[in-house]
């Protein structure tokens, strides 16, 4: 599992590292048009709307995991005593 990890984790650097090298490469272009500042605003606001659903989703407690810990206090990751079923 740690290989396929890695190599999506190498992936998604390297074809980040293309996006900012495009980026670096198009400063020497041409002056943007004059609706360049509502698109990036547009697309700034987009990213913050996604971050902020996917920070609440994951770090929410899921409903399986809250179920399952309510059922039976001994089931807590803090109980230390071993739980054998």
């Amino acid at each position: 599992m740690q290989p396929v990890v890695l190599l999506i984790s190498l992936i998604l650097m390297a074809v980040l590292s293309l996006v900012f090298w495009l980026a670096v490469r198009a400063s020497d272009g041409p002056e943007p048009g004059p609706k360049a500042n509502s698109k990036r605003s547009g697309l700034i606001w987009a990213m913050t709307i996604v971050g902020v659903i996917v920070a609440v989703g994951t770090l929410r407690p899921w409903p399986h995991a809250v179920r399952y810990i309510h059922s039976d206090p001994r089931h807590h990751p803090l109980y230390t005593r071993q739980i054998v079923l």
